[in-house]
């Protein structure tokens, strides 16, 4: 997936971290004292903190502090991880469970495509073999799909290339649009983490039935909420994904020495055949290694009077009617 490689673009207190992990974590610490004040009490809760000295206070007030700040960078350490759950990449021991929503997904991905005059894009992706576990996979496979049906470009592969290839406006445009998701995502855990704990620890000490609906179906609910507004958030970001690759993937053949095609079809049979050279080691000097390389494949410099040559291989070029045809050769013995 495309958010695998995130570059992060500011200081280690930069805004992405204070939105998308600190301000969740914040909520965290928040909900556990709630948490705790209604199973004590909170007019006890509040005669303990009178009863602390100035010093202490602020003492303890800066523990919270520290405490939230560990667990926000617990937060970011695992975001990828987080991410990936949400959008269906789970676990071998949960592969049936998997297998059914995204049978699940296929279904509501066929009454959108009636819904929509037989169009599943941005929502879900064209392939059904792509269709994810969730709302969420679906969005964002939907965006790495997009350049692989357009351009014959593995968006997975070439995202980390293509990030260092963007200007910066551009980068921060799209650490700009995920940054929300991963708020909501994090929020998301959160509700959902309060709800089972603390749901079972106000049923295992609170005798009060309506406290503990509050709080198990309240965070529930608040979970649910913060998910659905991640999914609306992924569709900015997977439109921003597009555009990237739209308007920035032949900077990335620039910064490789590629040669720019004038067509859609040489350019995607340039960047398949780049795929096979970086995803398998398809080496286009090697007999038969690909189909792919059955036409020269030249860095951009390859029209320059003398032809580059090596102790290995040489270039052979060929006058033929029409222009000069070039290919690979071995140098006699």
């Amino acid at each position: 997936m495309i958010n695998t490689f995130l570059t992060r673009l500011g200081s280690i207190f930069d805004a992405r971290f204070w939105v998308a992990f600190w301000a969740p974590a914040f909520v965290a610490v928040m909900l556990s004292g709630v948490v705790w004040s209604v199973q004590s009490g909170f007019a006890e809760v509040a005669g303990w903190w009178d009863g602390l000295r100035a010093t202490q206070q602020v003492m303890t007030g800066l523990a919270l502090l520290l405490l939230v700040t560990v667990v926000a960078y617990v937060l970011e350490a695992m975001d990828i991880w987080v991410v990936r759950q949400y959008e269906g990449y789970w676990p071998w021991w949960l592969a049936w469970f998997q297998r059914k929503a995204e049978d699940v997904q296929r279904a509501a991905k066929a009454r959108y495509v009636a819904q929509h005059h037989n169009e599943a894009w941005p929502a879900f992706p064209k392939d059904d073999h792509q269709v994810r576990a969730t709302g969420l996979g679906n969005r964002i496979r939907a965006a790495e799909e997009y350049p692989a049906i357009l351009y014959r470009l593995d968006a997975v592969l070439w995202w980390p290339r293509l990030a260092s290839a963007m200007p910066a406006e551009m980068r921060t445009r799209v650490d700009a649009a995920f940054t929300p998701v991963v708020a909501l995502l994090n929020l998301c855990t959160i509700f959902w983490l309060w709800a089972l704990v603390g749901g079972a620890w106000l049923y295992r000490f609170d005798p009060r039935a309506w406290v503990f609906a509050a709080v198990f179906f309240g965070g529930l609910l608040a979970a649910w909420i913060a998910y659905r507004a991640a999914v609306v958030a992924a569709a900015n970001y997977a439109s921003v994904v597009r555009v990237a690759f739209d308007c920035h993937r032949r900077d990335l053949l620039t910064k490789l020495a590629m040669p720019l095609p004038d067509n859609f079809q040489a350019e995607g049979e340039l960047w398949n055949a780049l795929t096979q050279l970086h995803a398998y080691a398809s080496w286009p000097w090697e007999d038969n290694q690909s189909p792919y390389f059955d036409k020269p494949f030249h860095f951009n410099n390859h029209s320059t009077a003398t032809p580059p040559k090596d102790p290995i291989y040489t270039v052979r070029i060929l006058t033929a009617s029409g222009g000069a045809r070039r290919g690979w050769r071995r140098p006699h013995a």
